[in-house]
């Protein structure tokens, strides 16, 4: 505490009534300008300035209340009606212009940048260099009554204005007034209501809770409490990181909460640290195993763990706890959707639809279990009550889609991806299942994408509408050696395609031949053939398994030991011979013998802009990436490096020599493992 025009030693504790004493005698020498300021907490501001306008009688004392930021305050002193008649003036709000601040320069309300020197909040900056005009221009005794962060900000950031010669006072609240703000801030406390403020509402919420915490002789519970609500308040704010640690402060004091360690776990699970927020939920339902909430938490987050009968047994808890919880029926019937238990998966989204016929996204969810379940109609029923609470639901409007092209009604499916791109035009997959459908109907399919590509991000419009041909593709050489290339791999082919579709009939059940939308030249979508090499329901297991995929980077998807793969698949892919179907792609363009390996949509979905460019050429049978090894590959950027080495590299002898050094490798039966 820096006491001004005072005798007393710094380090002699002072009582309330000292305190106040000192300030009003401060205020009564005081003549002309002076600086003063005032940590004065709550209600209890507005009875200080009471206090002083009585005990002063003989001053002229006024009050300038800021209810908004304001980025010069001389100017709104200096139109003060009786500014000549005025000795004190009292000011308040001017944390308003500080929350602007925060919001506007670091986005982020959980950091105040009091200590931070890059730069300076508008209102300290015009401080500083204004003082000397208060000076010279005002002939007034200011009184800022400020918060604590605030007054740090003016220690900190406005040194030229706030210096030696500045008075400063420190007023706590009495411990009912203490009491009673902090129970009506608990009685208030409402995550609902919290998401619903305005940033600078927040804002100021959260330094109202800081600001009592503060205080040392707040209540124990209160603490615990309070800290409990400054944790909910950071969630609304996606404050993530800021929340977690008040919700460990707020375990040091109370432990045994139940509801601080659920919340704690909300924090974890958004912050992706899945393996501590199942921990953080374990106490939860260990501390209150009638925790309903708790449960379906933990639930969440084995799901994204990939730990899936858990996951169930959790969901389970959950309903059997609260049997009207719709979110914990939901997540079970996705879970079960994930395991394949579709016909228990359906009754389960059955029952979250019915206590609440409203959520949309279980509608969604109980259509794709219908769309596995092949029941196509059923399913399209149920994405259309989705969008009926829910209009712009891009995910309902996709599935729609699918669901209309498995019921062959493709000019509907069609107008549906149409619908589905105006919410989210940035969606290459839908882009590319659109094309293809224009392409089956008739369309000229690079017109439709250039007619509509005002609706494509810019990003998006580089990648589809500005087309790049690399000059491999107009090479007249190089289309020569694909043809008869492939010519010569096709009758190959018709001598080992009656031995081999027996044995793929014979080690299991499924079609012979599989067919599957790549992408090829510029995106352009085509459909890849290969003998079949893996269970039919592979798709669908592979969400299962993706958290095995060798490959960094999360765009493409290979396992080494992959429990999909069949018998005769092993043998077939160990060979090569699965591929040879794909002379047929090459014989009609869609592929070369030589170049990358076709990506699918849903990985190009994820391409960057320098990632698409690797599609300026064909893909190919062979490419860079068998000289390397494809097995030793396990890095996505890797993969791009050669293809983008390749497109440099690229002519008619190094093609040739890609193809003779795959022959030799076939022929020594190295390294075919593939990209699926």
């Amino acid at each position: 505490m820096k006491l001004y025009l005072s005798d007393w030693d710094e380090d002699i504790s002072t009582t309330p009534e000292e305190e106040y004493d000192d300030f009003v005698r401060a205020l009564k020498r005081n003549e002309g300008f002076a600086l003063f300021f005032v940590q004065s907490y709550l209600k209890e501001s507005e009875q200080l300035v009471a206090k002083v306008k009585k005990d002063i009688p003989t001053k002229n004392i006024e009050v300038l209340r800021l209810i908004e930021p304001i980025d010069n305050l001389y100017d709104r002193i200096a139109k003060l009606a009786n500014l000549n008649e005025i000795n004190i003036l009292f000011i308040q709000g001017i944390e308003y212009s500080l929350y602007k601040y925060e919001i506007k320069t670091t986005g982020n309300i959980t950091q105040l940048q009091y200590d931070n020197l890059t730069s300076v909040p508008h209102i300290l900056n015009h401080l500083n260099q204004q003082r000397e005009r208060f000076r010279d221009d005002f002939n007034i005794c200011f009184v800022f009554q400020v918060r604590s962060f605030a007054l740090r900000y003016f220690i900190h950031r406005a040194p030229d204005f706030y210096d030696w010669r500045s008075g400063e006072w420190q007023f706590l609240p009495k411990p009912e007034t203490l009491v009673q703000e902090s129970n009506r801030i608990l009685l208030e406390g409402n995550y609902e209501q919290y998401i619903d403020l305005l940033p600078n509402e927040r804002i100021k919420k959260i330094l109202e809770i800081q600001e009592l915490l503060e205080i040392n002789n707040q209540q124990f519970n209160n603490r615990a409490n309070l800290l409990f609500e400054l944790g909910n308040l950071f969630i609304a704010s996606q404050e993530y990181e800021g929340a977690i640690s008040y919700f460990d402060r707020a375990i040091e004091i109370s432990k045994y909460d139940c509801q601080l360690w659920n919340n704690r776990g909300v924090v974890l699970s958004e912050l992706e640290h899945y393996e501590e927020a199942l921990e953080s939920y374990d106490k939860a339902v260990i501390l209150n195993p009638e925790d309903y909430q708790a449960w379906n938490n933990r639930g969440v987050v084995l799901s994204e763990l990939e730990r899936y009968e858990e996951a169930l047994e959790s969901y389970d808890k959950a309903v059997i706890l609260n049997p009207e919880d719709y979110q914990a029926w939901n997540n079970r019937g996705v879970v079960l959707s994930g395991l394949e238990r579709y016909e228990e998966a359906l009754e389960s989204c059955d029952k979250a639809v019915a206590i609440e016929p409203n959520y949309y996204e279980a509608w969604n969810n109980r259509g794709v279990i219908l769309f596995n379940l092949e029941t196509y109609e059923e399913a399209l029923e149920s994405y259309g009550k989705a969008l009926k609470i829910e209009p712009n639901y891009f995910a309902a409007l996709n599935n729609i889609s699918l669901a209309l092209d498995k019921l062959k009604r493709f000019n509907e499916a069609f107008e549906s991806y149409d619908k589905a791109l105006q919410f989210k035009p940035s969606n290459e997959a839908s882009w590319l299942y659109r094309e293809t459908l224009a392409d089956f109907l008739g369309a000229h399919s690079q017109g439709i994408v250039m007619e509509h590509s005002h609706r494509y991000s810019k990003e998006v419009a580089n990648k589809i509408a500005e087309k790049k041909v690399h000059r491999s593709v107009s090479s007249k050489i190089k289309r020569l050696i694909d043809i008869l290339g492939a010519i010569l791999g096709l009758v190959i082919t018709g001598l080992i395609v009656i031995p081999i579709a027996i044995a793929i009939k014979l080690d299991s059940q499924g079609p012979i031949f599989f067919r599957q939308l790549r992408c090829g030249l510029n995106g352009e979508p085509f459909y890849l053939w290969k003998f079949r090499t893996m269970v039919i329901n592979s798709s669908e297991l592979r969400q299962i398994l993706k958290a095995r995929n060798d490959i960094e980077g999360g765009i493409l998807f290979k396992i080494l030991e992959d429990p999909r793969i069949t018998r005769i698949g092993k043998y077939l892919r160990r060979t090569g011979l699965d591929e040879s179907i794909q002379f047929w792609n090459v014989l009609k363009g869609d592929m070369s013998l030589v170049g990358i390996s076709p990506p699918t949509p849903k990985e190009v979905e994820l391409y960057t802009v320098d990632q698409f460019k690797r599609l300026q050429v064909k893909p190919g049978m062979t490419g860079e990436w068998q000289l390397k090894g494809r097995s030793n590959i396990h890095d996505f950027d890797e993969v791009l490096r050669m293809d983008m080495e390749y497109q440099t590299k690229w002519s008619v002898g190094y093609d040739l020599y890609i193809i003779r050094s795959t022959i030799l490798g076939f022929l020594k039966r190295e390294d075919t493992n593939y990209y699926y």
